[in-house]
């Protein structure tokens, strides 16, 4: 293999996009789960309850898409401010290192 022929097949690799996970499969939030501290009751008193599921794809969409936690999250993934608490929570617990 040329140089050249290299150099084209990583622009390709570079260029490939997979696809856009808005919410993340079944299969994988079972697992995901699984780490995950146990959620409080949804009658809690204080402020709403966002599910974890809702709050980690929240968490997905800004560590895909490189945007700012306050500025650029869909509300549609609820309130900014608390996926990035959950991040930091779930980060400190170590949530995501025993995922992979």
């Amino acid at each position: 293999m040329t140089y050249i022929q290299k150099e084209d097949e990583a622009r390709i690799v570079k260029n490939s996009h997979l696809p856009t996970i808005k919410r993340i499969p079944d299969k994988l939030w079972d697992e995901i789960r699984k780490v995950l501290p146990k959620e409080k009751p949804l009658k809690t008193v204080g402020r709403p309850i966002v599910k974890y599921r809702l709050v980690l794809d929240g968490v997905l969409y800004v560590l895909r898409t490189r945007c700012q936690w306050k500025k650029m999250l869909p509300s549609e993934y609820g309130s900014s401010s608390t996926c990035h608490q959950r991040f930091q929570e779930w980060n400190i617990l170590g949530v995501f290192k025993k995922t992979c």
